[in-house]
């Protein structure tokens, strides 16, 4: 199994044996209509529907405790920021970058091991639409490392 995380620490989706998209999280079906479960509970909680900015987060990080109690609303960005604490690049990996004639990439969507493994995942034949699922990226940014636009320095 290859399980892939996005950069805010938690895709809740992973690719099995067959190459095939599988969830983290609790699905459940309400009328005939797939939900998430975490963001089911807590659109029954509030009385409304969540808008896409808003991410249910679980605060024990475990996507399969769907309890009220472990449950907080953010928005996409207090959540990746909650994901990315303690994950900043030391001072000697800076350097090493900037020595190696490399533009340090402090806004970039992916680490240099996150496009190692898209490029892996390319040449398994995955599609372009499943591998920015996997690192909640979008179709464009995996597709411009598709076509060496960007990340071409990372070998």
């Amino acid at each position: 199994m290859f399980e892939a995380r996005c950069p805010c620490g938690n895709s809740g989706a992973y690719l099995n044996r067959d190459m095939a998209m599988v969830s983290k999280y609790k699905a459940i079906k309400v009328n005939g209509i797939k939900h998430d479960e975490h963001r089911y509970v807590m659109e029954r909680h509030l009385g409304q529907k969540l808008s896409f900015d808003e991410v249910v987060h679980h605060k024990d990080e475990n996507p399969r405790n769907n309890d009220i109690s472990n449950l907080e609303v953010l928005t996409r960005q207090q959540h990746i920021r909650i994901h990315q604490r303690g994950q900043s690049l030391t001072t000697k990996h800076k350097d090493k970058l900037s020595v190696s004639g490399r533009k340090f990439r402090t806004a970039a969507k992916l680490s240099i091991g996150q496009v190692k493994q898209v490029r892996n995942l390319l040449d398994l034949g995955v599609s372009i639409k499943n591998i920015a699922e996997i690192f909640c990226v979008s179709y464009w940014t995996i597709r411009r490392i598709h076509i060496g636009e960007t990340w071409s320095w990372v070998g």
